[in-house]
């Protein structure tokens, strides 16, 4: 390398002496330096990323070693595809948007992929209008990616402009008509656009790609909506955890038809929904199993989600009684202690963040943005939110001292 220095194979050899000698500092400057003269080199940049990511905290991605590399070397821009991949790796929406406009600003990209994740992570820091007009631009040029037009539909829903949105949906349908995902955001947006009377054939792309992912093969029939009193339902609780404890809202509606119901849960919930509903037998969401109980004990099958369609248009859960069941013991603890904590204080929970990346950008209120609550007297905020937000919490904690209780031995998380 003395007497050539531009050899992108010696020099990446010399990273990897430097990082096995334990030089790590001088590793990463080698893998910085060969980024300038390589700059597509994949294996430097992932290299680079671990080495990186090693004594990155997670709760502060600023204080990163890759930060002092692109002071020092601020032509090699290879550095912030590295930051890229740092931030996707430690799920850091803004870090990662700063990355982008940098690359955007002096390399010029080209290629659809660029332009989808720039205009979402420009709607996930919530910069709606300048996602929108990313995404617009990016189809002029792509005007058959999936994902801008999928990106596009989602900025048009928090603008309200569903007819729009729906547009957008059927074009992402006619260019992957088995996508089940598609099929059902067109089923959404019905829904969204009619207050729930219309969208309900279309909702099913919930249940078709259940049973896709899920290689769901049952041996009994599945449940169509027609009556099935006096016999075995089973179903399967596809779907996150929210939209689980949703649809759970149908269950007392099969109940009081007089149908036998027996559920496929996640653990999480298994307490929850055994307490909630006695009546019903729960078991682990293992397929196999599942679909062998199904065969011996059941006359019909069914995936949670397809609830919707079936039972909505007869039956609105909202207007009957209240279906969760909380642990009596432990509310009454967590009540007396709160209230011998904060008096006659009105106590709200509050949840701020989720990784949902479809709905992250109309569901994700930092706590920054909740300072005018914050400054109310006579409240106090209690968190329910799960994972470690333990630096934005500190941050509101030495605006607002004790405003936000975080009371730790709950788990959020995993105790349901």
């Amino acid at each position: 390398l003395a007497s050539d220095p531009r050899q992108p194979e010696l020099i990446f050899q010399l990273a990897h002496c430097e990082m096995r000698a334990g030089h790590a500092h001088d590793a990463r400057e080698t893998l910085a330096k060969l980024l300038g003269i390589d700059p597509t080199n994949e294996q430097a940049i992932d290299l680079l990323c671990d080495l990186c990511e090693q004594e990155t905290p997670k709760d502060d991605i600023g204080k990163s070693p890759l930060y002092a590399l692109i002071e020092k070397f601020p032509k090699v821009t290879s550095l912030h595809s590295v930051g890229i991949k740092l931030c996707r790796r430690l799920e850091d929406r803004s870090y990662r948007l700063m990355h982008l406009e940098e690359i955007k600003r002096r390399a010029k990209p080209s290629g659809d992929q660029f332009f989808i994740e720039y205009g979402a992570m420009l709607r996930d820091n919530h910069r709606f209008e300048e996602a929108f007009a990313v995404a617009n631009d990016a189809l002029a040029t792509y005007p058959n990616t999936i994902d801008l037009l999928r990106l596009r539909g989602s900025l048009y829903i928090t603008f309200g402009e569903h007819e729009k949105a729906l547009a957008d949906a059927y074009r992402v349908y006619e260019l992957a008509p088995e996508n089940h995902q598609a099929y059902f955001a067109i089923g959404l947006i019905k829904m969204l656009r009619s207050d729930c009377t219309d969208g309900f054939e279309e909702f099913a792309g919930l249940r078709n790609r259940s049973f896709e992912v899920h290689k769901l093969a049952p041996a009994i029939p599945e449940w169509k909506g027609e009556d099935i009193a006096g016999k075995h339902l089973v179903y399967w609780a596809n779907e996150g955890i929210g939209d689980i404890i949703m649809y759970a809202s149908f269950l007392p509606h099969l109940l009081q038809r007089n149908v036998r119901i027996s559920g496929a849960v996640p653990e999480k919930l298994s307490l929850l929904l055994s307490r909630s509903f006695p009546e019903i037998p729960l078991m682990p969401m293992l397929t196999a199993g599942v679909m062998e109980y199904a065969k011996t004990r059941g006359d019909a099958f069914s995936t949670i989600s397809q609830f919707v369609p079936l039972l909505l248009p007869s039956y609105t859960p909202a207007q009957h009684m209240p279906y969760l069941k909380a642990d009596e013991k432990k509310t009454a603890a967590l009540r007396e202690k709160y209230q011998r904590m904060f008096g006659d204080k009105k106590r709200i929970g509050i949840s701020w963040f989720t990784k949902n990346q479809d709905s992250a950008s109309r569901r994700n209120i930092p706590l920054a943005e909740w300072a005018p609550l914050f400054a109310l007297p006579n409240v106090q905020f209690v968190s329910l939110q799960y994972g470690d937000h333990a630096k934005e919490i500190a941050q509101a904690d030495a605006r607002f001292p004790g405003k936000l209780y975080v009371d730790e031995p709950v788990d959020a998380d995993e105790d349901i």
